[in-house]
């Protein structure tokens, strides 16, 4: 069993993670993995415009991709408060966000 400072010595870090799964999990995900990312990394998320329904919220008729839609919204709004995070966010596809961590 390694102890914590031992731990943190081995763990695998990476440069880069892409997230383009379940999209209400965004935050699970972004949360999940981020430990792994070293200084200067970077977490790109797709499909942050999901359609154009996140800008647009008024041409969703459906209660369930509605909630969808806000979850994604959240997503957009946790990765703009994070103060240990740099985000982009891009217009191409249907959206990308590019966070490097501090």
């Amino acid at each position: 069993i390694l102890d914590e400072e031992e731990y943190e010595k081995n763990r695998l870090q990476v440069y880069r993670f892409f997230i383009d799964a379940a999209k209400a999990q965004y935050i699970r995900f972004f949360e999940r993995y981020e430990g792994y990312l070293k200084k200067d990394g970077y977490i790109i998320t797709d499909n942050l415009k999901f359609h154009g329904f996140v800008e647009h919220k008024e041409l969703v008729k459906n209660r369930n991709l509605r909630q969808l839609v806000g979850k994604i919204q959240r997503f957009v709004d946790y990765l703009k408060n994070r103060e240990d995070f740099d985000t982009t966010f891009y217009e191409f596809g249907d959206g990308v966000g590019i966070s490097r961590k501090k």
